[in-house]
């Protein structure tokens, strides 16, 4: 009894050679399926708008290195390497993502086909809300699955990507993100430079002061001691006080140099990015691929009228082991 109950007799199982058959038979359904998806991937691949895709890409520049190698090294002994160091503070990705930048670009006025005179990018999409909080909101989110960012960790190579339906203006855009980067780290550098200036030549001033009391208690020392050859005490203490003005006149110098150097990083002109490609009008569109959106009607076709024949005819065994086990279960009753 328990053998008959926990093995199936071949009638009762699954017959793949039937199912396979059942399928055959039904290839007209399968057909009408895959005809209709197939149909309706075309026509959306004919109706969805069309876009184009424009890229520009750069790389950013290093900071440049101190003049006199040692000055950082020696700043840092003196307490003072923290604000003489350079390192980046921000990530190019985050920037160009972040809000205040996005802001900027929905803002602009950009010539386009679509309108006779420049427009937003909310009147070019035509975003239509209540207020304009929400149509900004609207332009935010439509321009963020609109531009795409890409950096390679290993090259620091940063790739944007913009997809618009005018070439053009996927092109200006992209170009446009470019502008942006460039005068924000520009700006940057200089706010950094400008704080890194009032920070040493407040440090400078108070050095100068504690150099000229360091002097000065040297020369008290020697106007009171003229002889200390014969006192070692003496000879130790006025060391001493000769290092403290030797100190004070290597931060002094070393405060000085960087101040000259900060004052030149205000004024001149150095690239802060190198433009690898610049971004150009775009021939052919990159959304919709009707090739790919084709075929994948069709292969979605396939799968899914097969998986409705399958279904039914799962679904007729299943009703015909219930059946036949309703019939057993009265033939035993009786």
């Amino acid at each position: 009894m328990n053998y008959r109950q926990s093995h199936k007799t071949p009638e009762e199982e699954i017959d793949l050679v039937k199912l396979a058959v059942k399928v055959w038979n039904h290839r007209r359904e399968m057909l009408v399926i895959i005809a209709l998806i197939t149909l309706a991937g075309i026509v959306y691949a004919f109706m969805a708008p069309k876009l184009y895709e424009a890229n520009a890409s750069f790389y950013k520049t290093e900071g440049e290195k101190q003049n006199v190698s040692g000055l950082h090294n020696l700043a840092s002994q003196f307490g003072v390497g923290g604000a003489l160091g350079g390192g980046e503070l921000f990530n190019i990705d985050d920037l160009v993502k972040s809000r205040s930048m996005a802001l900027k670009i929905l803002n602009k006025k950009w010539e386009t086909e679509k309108f006779d005179e420049p427009v937003s990018l909310i009147k070019y999409w035509e975003i239509q809300e209540d207020n304009s909080l929400k149509e900004q909101h609207g332009g935010l989110e439509k321009l963020g699955n609109a531009i795409q960012v890409f950096t390679d960790e290993e090259t620091q190579l940063t790739n944007i990507r913009v997809l618009m339906p005018e070439p053009q203006l996927a092109a200006d855009i992209a170009n446009h993100i470019v502008q942006l980067v460039e005068a924000w780290i520009k700006e940057e550098q200089q706010l950094r430079s400008r704080k890194k200036m009032d920070f040493i030549e407040m440090r400078l001033d108070s050095v100068k002061q504690e150099l000229l009391d360091a002097e000065e208690a040297l020369k008290e020392f020697k106007e009171q001691n003229r002889i200390t050859s014969l006192s070692p005490q003496l000879q130790i203490h006025q060391m001493r006080l000769q290092r403290q003005v030797n100190i004070k006149q290597e931060v002094y110098i070393v405060l000085q140099k960087e101040l000259e150097m900060t004052k030149i990083d205000l004024v001149k002109e150095t690239p802060v990015i190198n433009l690898l490609d610049k971004a150009t009008p775009p021939v052919l569109r990159a959304k919709p691929k009707r090739k790919l959106i084709v075929l994948l009607g069709v292969l979605a076709g396939l799968a899914i009228s097969v998986m409705v024949i399958v279904g039914k005819y799962v679904f007729l065994l299943i009703q015909k082991e219930i059946h036949e086990s309703k019939t057993a279960k009265g033939n035993t009753t009786s």
